[in-house]
């Protein structure tokens, strides 16, 4: 894996640059480039800066860095790390807000400096997912469901339609905030942005799926009522359409 130059530790640059130079009795080089590269792990471009930069000082050692030290220590960047965690939908902006309540002017930290710092303990911002907001009961009741129906064979699930509607937003509204976590933690239920599951103009539709395949798609204007319900499932041609299967709804 290639490397900056400034991440590539001492004695690999020293590794390199000897077997740069390392030649035979005829003055060529023993080892290739190539193998250099693939022992030492580094680019060609890494290799050529060592070189010159020993050429030029005799030195491989990073030179003392100019700037400012940061304002930030481990414990600064431990509680920068607690604030986006424990608020994780909230903006850099807000968090950097609290991190400096209570500080002096010299103290505190800018925006950038936020975002950086959460960046290198490795909490980073994404577009947070939605879901529908579930009452305790909802998510009782489908844990049941799914412990209940776990151990079925698939001979079950052959006589079995799963349908619902749906609908499709025209205007669907995307929040801008984004949700301060770790890679892979995308459906933490603490980092998930609960939003209504309708909102603007839409059209409807009515499907279904089976283990043999899809159903027939309806268009549903208005709401979906008994009266509807029972239109559209009198218009259905199982045999035809489902592979003979026997209707028996199990999710409501």
């Amino acid at each position: 894996m290639n490397h900056r130059e400034e991440e590539i530790p001492l004695p690999i640059r020293y590794y390199a640059l000897h077997l740069h130079f390392l030649k035979n009795s005829q003055g060529k080089r023993v080892v290739p480039i190539r193998t250099i590269l693939e022992r030492t792990g580094i680019s060609e471009t890494s290799l050529y800066r060592i070189k010159k930069k020993w050429e030029k000082k005799r030195s491989l050692s990073d030179s003392p860095r100019r700037g400012r030290p940061s304002k930030i220590s481990s414990k600064g960047d431990t509680r920068l790390k607690i604030l986006a965690s424990k608020t994780p939908l909230k903006s850099y902006r807000e968090i950097g807000e609290e991190y400096n309540t209570g500080l002096s002017q010299q103290n505190q930290i800018s925006l950038w400096t936020v975002k950086r710092h959460l960046a290198e303990v490795g909490i980073l911002a994404f577009r947070p997912a939605r879901k529908t907001t579930l009452e305790p009961r909802h998510i009782v009741d489908r844990f049941l469901w799914a412990r209940e129906y776990r151990d079925i064979g698939m001979g079950f699930w052959e006589s079995v339609v799963f349908c619902d509607e749906t609908r499709i937003l025209l205007n669907e509204l995307h929040p801008k905030v984004k949700a301060k976590r770790p890679r892979n933690s995308r459906y933490d239920p603490k980092f998930i942005h609960h939003a209504e599951k309708y909102g603007g103009g839409s059209i409807s539709f009515w499907g279904s799926i089976t283990y043999w395949g899809p159903g027939p798609l309806y268009r549903l204007y208005g709401s979906m009522d008994a009266t509807t319900y029972t239109n559209v499932l009198g218009g259905l041609k199982l045999g035809e359409i489902l592979g003979k299967v026997l209707f028996r709804p199990v999710l409501g």
